[in-house]
């Protein structure tokens, strides 16, 4: 089974997503409300997708991204970019530097994140045959 680790500090954002991953999709899913918390479960849990906010409480969501692809480049990773309009193009040109694999700005449609995390899911299981 894959599993789903949500990085962020928004409850309004992570209570919906997990509960539609975990009793529509039955997928796995653990929630991190900071940078730390998140690089922890990463440790600990090792998940194989990880959708992270660019800005969190106690450090960037590109600190994040960066350690995350330090530790396991193999990881799938969606950046949800959430700055003020004018850092937008500079935040999304980092991560992708850093090696995200996709990045959405603003808030995200359940659709939308379902089919990406689909999609990284058939990668995924393509490599492991």
């Amino acid at each position: 089974m894959c599993k789903l680790l949500i990085v962020d500090n928004d409850k309004s954002i992570t209570r919906p997503i997990k509960h539609f991953f975990e009793k529509k999709r039955n997928q796995s899913v653990d929630v991190a409300h900071n940078g730390k918390e998140g690089l922890s479960c990463i440790s600990e849990n090792r998940p194989d997708i990880v959708l992270l906010n660019s800005c969190l409480p106690d450090m960037s969501g590109l600190d994040v991204l960066k350690k995350i692809k330090e530790k396991n480049k193999q990881i799938k990773t969606i950046m949800r970019i959430t700055d003020h309009y004018l850092y937008t193009r500079d935040k999304i040109k980092k991560a992708v530097s850093l090696g995200v694999d996709e990045y959405v700005e603003g808030i995200m449609s359940l659709r939308y994140l379902d089919e990406k995390i689909n999609e990284m899911k058939r990668g995924l299981s393509e490599k492991s045959e």
